[in-house]
């Protein structure tokens, strides 16, 4: 799939600051992964529980390498960049625990998760 034929789905969280662009994106042969988009924004800040909490902290340090290897630098998406799933995609951009099924929607405002039920 490339950006020209696939569904544009949304994220955002305007209290934060996140506003994100992305779509659905084979990472193996049977499954889909989620691309967000170079210019995608982050939000400006990162929930405690993300942080500190021990079920959540691969999320934070996630996010923290994307840091700090350059892929978003001052809260914002310098490529584009895939991940294993539409959640940890929302988790990232959000800055709190997701489900991606419910943070994606189109620009109509349908929900990833109606759109495709199977992610």
């Amino acid at each position: 799939m490339d950006k020209s034929e696939t569904e544009i789905f949304y994220c955002e969280r305007e209290c934060s600051g996140a506003s994100a662009k992305g779509c659905l994106t084979f990472v193996d042969v049977d499954k889909l992964g989620f691309t967000v988009f170079k210019g995608s924004v982050v939000s400006n800040y990162v929930c405690d529980n993300l942080q500190y909490g021990e079920r959540y902290k691969y999320f934070y340090k996630w996010r923290l390498k994307l840091q700090n290897t350059g892929v978003i630098e001052n809260g914002v998406f310098q490529t584009d960049y895939t991940f294993s799933s539409p959640s940890l995609a929302a988790t990232v951009v959000l800055g709190s625990n997701s489900n991606g099924n419910t943070e994606w929607h189109t620009a109509n405002g349908k929900l990833l998760g109606d759109v495709r039920p199977d992610c």
